[in-house]
């Protein structure tokens, strides 16, 4: 959670250093009419999803660290319910801030990205932690950021769990998955994992 609220300050100062800081103004009540509005919108309708607590959550410490200066609209899947609309919308300016999967941007081109899509490449969530949030991280949105013409950055990594299988029939080895079908991301090392 530290991480994540340090995270969500340097957004903010980022932000509102490219916006500009322009002169305080008061409502008649006394607060803080916000002069920063930034659009996070991400591809989950659930409230109880952890795209959506994030996002709240992102919204609550940009206005307490900003005191009421910036604020936040957030949209919980109501503006495209699959990543290539965000990412659209992100292009033309209509949001400031999505969430966008390593296979997603692996069909962008990007092919390194996927590397966040190997399966069992972490022994913990400490161990993948340091490695997005160090030196490695660093480089994955270097390369990123060059390979999209600094079209987009990497604000923040974060998981959203593990994948689990959803069905009718228990699995309790590997070989219970023979000749089944299975929906996965549309990511080639997913796909052939």
């Amino acid at each position: 959670m530290k991480r994540f609220c340090c995270l969500c300050l340097a957004m903010l100062l980022l932000l509102i250093s490219l916006a500009g800081c322009g002169s305080s103004s008061e409502k008649d009540d006394g607060k803080p009419v916000p002069e920063l509005n930034i659009i996070l919108a991400h591809n989950q309708t659930s409230l109880e999803n952890p795209y959506t607590k994030a996002a709240i959550r992102f919204k609550e410490v940009l206005e307490e660290v900003s005191g009421g200066r910036a604020t936040a609209t957030l949209h919980h899947g109501t503006l495209g319910e699959n990543e290539s609309e965000l990412v659209e919308k992100l292009e033309l300016g209509a949001i400031h801030l999505t969430v966008a999967s390593p296979g997603f941007m692996t069909l962008l081109g990007v092919n390194e990205i996927d590397m966040f899509s190997l399966l069992y490449l972490s022994d913990s969530f400490d161990h993948w932690e340091a490695c997005v949030d160090g030196e490695f991280g660093q480089g994955m949105s270097e390369l990123l950021s060059e390979e999209m013409d600094n079209r987009f950055n990497i604000m923040g990594y974060w998981t959203c769990s593990v994948r689990d299988y959803y069905g009718k029939k228990p699995v309790v080895e590997p070989s219970d998955l023979k000749g089944m079908t299975i929906r996965t991301q549309s990511t080639p090392v997913v796909q052939k994992f």
